[in-house]
């Protein structure tokens, strides 16, 4: 064997070896370019699952206080409501002695539920005082409204449009 063949023999088996070489490289170079993209993906939802858990975290949150704030609303309401119970029991107790000729019996009742009568009067007037602050608003409302639809009307040109049916006609118009 002389060196040419030995140079030769040696080149085809680099070049034999090498070629499969190659192809294992790019698979495992493009397998390794195809799990940095699959670990970018899971990286952005991770990302994204984490703001979808503070976004449900802080609507959770908001939930909880309001849910707090109506519960003490409600539990001020029922201390109301025993409040104007509480008057009203006394004050029938009372009309039940006043009935039966025992005056001094309604007066002593009468004074047992002042307070809670006087808290129901304040009750009562706050309800009003609410009651009237909501119509005030609902007129208001309507009044904006009204203008709204009049600077709307007034924007539009002026037509008029007639509709036939059958033998009848209707007229219809946004002029003034």
């Amino acid at each position: 064997m002389d060196i040419k063949s030995l140079l030769i023999g040696g080149l085809a088996g680099l070049l034999l070896a090498g070629i499969p070489a190659g192809f294992i490289y790019s698979n495992v170079n493009r397998n390794l370019s195809d799990a940095e993209d699959e670990i970018a993906e899971l990286q952005g939802e991770v990302a994204t699952g984490k703001e979808d858990i503070t976004k449900v975290r802080q609507e959770l949150k908001e939930k909880e206080e309001d849910l707090n704030k109506r519960i003490s609303e409600i539990t001020g309401l029922q201390r109301d409501v025993e409040t104007v119970g509480n008057c009203l029991t006394g004050v029938l107790e009372a009309f039940q002695e006043i009935s039966q000729d025992n005056g001094p019996d309604a007066l002593i009742i009468l004074g047992r539920v002042e307070k809670d009568c006087e808290k129901s009067g304040e009750i009562l007037e706050e309800i009003e005082n609410l009651e009237t602050s909501l119509d005030e608003v609902t007129q208001d409302s309507l009044e904006l409204i009204n203008v709204y639809d009049l600077n709307i009307k007034k924007s539009l040109p002026c037509r008029r449009v007639g509709i036939f049916y059958g033998l009848e006609a209707l007229e219809v118009s946004n002029c003034p």
